[in-house]
């Protein structure tokens, strides 16, 4: 080999090796801002989550209030029911009476 094929081939080799540094960089550029990305969709997941957690309880405490007012509402009809039932009597009594005593 000559000395300027020498000289050709170092120059080659330091240009390709430019070029591999740049490239590499352009590479640790890349990976820094998915790094950065990545780091802000693990902080997005962990609120989800934690929003998520919160409405789960959110749902299970509508759940329990909403089993309460069931109870409360069948409760109130069984009531209510009494109270016609106690009225209709009521009705009856004082129509009785009238009918007794406007004759």
């Amino acid at each position: 080999m000559t000395n300027e094929e020498m000289q050709n081939t170092v120059q080659f080799i330091l240009e390709q090796q430019a070029q591999l540094t740049v490239n590499l960089d352009k590479v640790a550029e890349k990976l820094d801002s998915v790094a950065e990305k990545v780091d802000r969709l693990a902080e997005a997941h962990l609120r989800s989550e934690e929003r998520i957690s919160r409405l789960e309880q959110a749902s299970l405490l509508l759940v329990e209030f909403s089993r309460g007012v069931d109870e409360r509402q069948d409760t109130l009809t069984a009531q209510l029911a009494e109270t016609d039932k106690r009225l209709n009597s009521l009705i009856n009594t004082v129509e009785r009476y009238i009918s007794r005593n406007g004759q």
